[in-house]
């Protein structure tokens, strides 16, 4: 037979034997048809030198698995060879991995143990263990101290028993420790810390411990060997961790090391890596790529994609987490079919938030499978892919009717006050302000009371989604929590449900002595202006009336009244001057009398165009507010009016100014606004009004005068009007 024509997987093997099982009869020896070919096949595969390690070992174990006396005897026939030493070390690694194991194996692999080569006696001596009840580790140990065979053999067969939890084996190694051969005795003394966990013992120190504990119950000294073999293992692990990271370190140098133009290939080397931690290295540096807007080719993108069915779990895991980024939505269909097959928990959790970026319609079916999960992290995971998936493309009312029940089942199932059942809640929580139902109010609000304060942010977050203006009032309490993350949610949500009605709760909060964190002060100011921005001239002119006779509420009432002028100007002018005058009352209030001079002369403007009776009042209080403000503009302002009445107003409220400079002994404003008012309204003064003002300019000189000249502005001490003022 050719035997490279037979050179075929084992499936295609078996898939041969299959069609002569149907063909096959059987023959006088006993054996079938079928049974004959496979002796002769599996036979041959054994022995034929060509033929491949891979396909060798598959023949060993199928014909190891057969009970007919004839397999038997061939495999005995390779065994006892003079040659056919692939075919030993492949027999023998069958026998030490599975059940066919026969006491007509153990000569002749105490013969193999004993031969020339090194590679045969290692699979005998691996083989040979499996036989523990037929005095073969007697004979193992017999061999190791006949200090009559050879080194090599006497080593070998130490090497074998070095995972022998046997105190026969415990006692030969020590008392090998004398052995002499001195290779001997160092390799029992290297052996016995890797059987036993004991490190840094001396031969005499072995002896002595010997001599102490060679008489316990083998069942205590397992229970040593199994308390010291846990420790040692921990510290493997810790030792392990610590070479991964150093790996993973020097991994990363490597590729930062590399020229930009070569790194795609070193990326692609990573990801081919026969190590999983160089290939996670790969995925997480092709993330960071991504992340500078760094442009990934096809042949990277098919590999990392590729790498979702790793065989190890943080390589999947990461993959998971690359996909979206590299394809997007087109990824959603490879992620949902690793998601039907994956087993491990952490992988499915990946791509359950891999979906959440995603944000597909088609993968909310498999999400909320995962609801259910009884593992708080995949729960959390599933509730926050639908979340986003709602957020971004709505539900349709079976799969909302479906997740509404999922939701409420798995909120009440998570019990407990661990990080990761607060993470479930949490999740679970916004999620039901996603898909929306009046069933989650009673839920929501009970949250807003648990002790975890992200629950009780995700709650708050919820009821600020499912937008029920009944849940507003449950929020109110929440704006004094003791997280400021908590208070800065609420006050969103009060202004998002309902602001109209709450914002002056929201307007509190902007006050240092009800809120002390700058920060929280801050969004209340913001969502305040807001809900003020959206409202509409009516809703703004309750609020306006509800904060008067509040003091500090004075600024608020303005900022309200200036946002109610400016939407009637946008709708119904007719109100438009009565606001303003309203306002500009409000500013005159607060001392802001420049800013209520500009809004009485919108309101005269609008007045006087309308020819109104109001506008000459209008005007005699815009004249006030300029007095207050900059009586020297008011001068120039005075010019303009027809009206004698109106002007003897403005120059009554004029002089009342002039009064109340005097009794503050600002002279120098004295001096400016009388030389004005001599200056440009002489033609329409009386004698005694030109007089007085006269004698108070006099006045106002010669106080500046006895004043330190050089402490006075050049223009107060010759009477000149103050630049505000020229021009006026």
């Amino acid at each position: 037979m050719n035997l490279k024509s037979r050179r075929v997987p084992a499936g295609g093997i078996l898939g041969g034997l299959m069609l002569l099982m149907l063909l096959g009869q059987t023959s006088p020896s006993g054996l079938s048809s079928v049974q004959q070919q496979e002796l002769k096949i599996w036979t041959e595969q054994l022995s034929a030198a060509e033929t491949p390690a891979r396909i060798r070992q598959q023949a060993a174990n199928l014909l190891l698995s057969r009970s007919y006396p004839q397999a038997t005897e061939a495999l005995l026939g390779l065994l006892t060879a003079e040659d056919h030493q692939p075919a030993k070390i492949a027999i023998a690694k069958a026998i030490a991995a599975g059940d066919g194991a026969r006491k007509e194996f153990i000569e002749p692999l105490m013969a193999m143990l004993a031969g020339p080569e090194p590679e045969v006696r290692a699979a005998a001596g691996e083989a040979l263990l499996t036989y523990r009840d037929d005095g073969v580790i007697e004979r193992m140990i017999a061999v190791m101290r006949d200090g009559e065979r050879d080194r090599a053999v006497r080593l070998d067969t130490m090497r074998a028993l070095d995972g022998v939890l046997d105190k026969r084996v415990v006692g030969a190694l020590v008392e090998l420790l004398g052995a002499e051969d001195a290779e001997v005795a160092a390799a029992a003394l290297e052996t016995l810390p890797k059987l036993t966990k004991i490190y840094g013992y001396s031969p005499q120190q072995w002896r002595f411990w010997w001599r102490q504990n060679q008489r316990k119950p083998l069942s205590e000294m397992l229970k040593e060997w199994a308390e010291k073999i846990a420790k040692r293992s921990r510290e493997l692990e810790d030792e392990n961790a610590q070479l991964r990271s150093r790996l993973v370190e020097a991994t990363e140098k490597l590729y930062d090391a590399t020229p930009a133009e070569k790194r795609d290939a070193r990326l692609a080397e990573y990801l081919d890596d026969p190590l999983a931690e160089v290939r996670a290295v790969g995925l997480k540096l092709l993330d960071a790529s991504l992340a500078r807007r760094e442009k990934v080719g096809k042949p990277l993108q098919d590999k990392a994609r590729q790498l979702l069915d790793d065989p190890s779990a943080l390589v999947r895991s990461r993959a998971a987490a690359l996909a979206v980024k590299l394809a997007g939505a087109e990824a959603g269909a490879a992620l949902l079919a690793r998601l039907e097959t994956e087993s491990v928990p952490e992988v499915r959790q990946a791509l359950l938030k891999a979906l959440a970026h995603a944000r597909l319609p088609e993968a909310l079916p498999a999400v909320l499978d995962e609801l259910a999960s009884e593992q708080s992290g995949l729960a959390a995971a599933a509730a926050t892919a639908l979340e986003k998936t709602v957020d971004q493309n709505g539900i349709d009312d079976a799969l909302r009717a479906r997740a509404v029940e999922l939701l409420l089942k798995r909120y009440a199932a998570a019990d407990g006050d661990t990080p990761d059942v607060a993470a479930a809640r949490e999740a679970l929580l916004r999620a039901m302000g996603a898909v929306g139902s009046k069933r989650f109010l009673p839920v929501l609000r009970e949250a807003l009371t648990n002790r975890s304060a992200v629950v009780r942010l995700a709650a708050v977050h919820g009821l600020g989604k499912l937008g029920k203006p009944a849940a507003a009032e449950a929020l109110v309490p929440l704006v004094k929590d003791a997280d400021r993350g908590i208070r800065r949610a609420a006050i969103v949500a009060l202004g998002a449900l309902d602001g109209t009605t709450y914002v002056r709760t929201i307007i509190q909060q902007t006050f240092p002595e009800a809120e002390a964190d700058a920060g929280v002060r801050q969004q209340a100011n913001d969502e305040a202006m807001r809900i003020i921005e959206r409202a509409d001239a009516d809703a703004l002119g309750r609020l306006a009336e509800r904060m008067v006779g509040r003091p500090q509420l004075r600024d608020w009432r303005i900022r309200v009244l200036t946002a109610r002028a400016e939407k009637l100007t946008q709708t119904d002018g007719r109100e438009v001057p009565g606001v303003l005058r309203e306002l500009a009352a409000a500013l005159r209030a607060a001392e802001r009398h420049a800013e209520a001079a500009k809004q009485l002369r919108r309101a005269y403007e609008q007045l006087e165009a309308a020819d109104s009776d109001e506008a000459k009042d209008v005007w005699v209080a815009w004249l006030d507010a300029l007095c207050a403000s900059d009586a020297g503009s008011a001068v120039g302002a005075m010019l303009d009016q027809p009206d004698e009445e109106a002007f003897a107003r403005a120059y009554g409220q004029l002089r009342q100014r002039l009064d109340a400079y005097v009794e503050d002994n600002d002279w120098q404003s004295v001096a400016a606004v009388t030389d004005a008012c001599i200056t440009k309204l002489a033609p329409r003064l009386t004698v005694e009004q030109l007089v007085a003002l006269k004698k108070l300019r006099t006045k106002a000189r010669n106080r500046l005068a006895e004043a330190d000249g050089s402490t006075q502005p050049a223009g107060a001490r010759t009477g000149q009007l103050p630049t505000a003022y020229r021009g006026a």
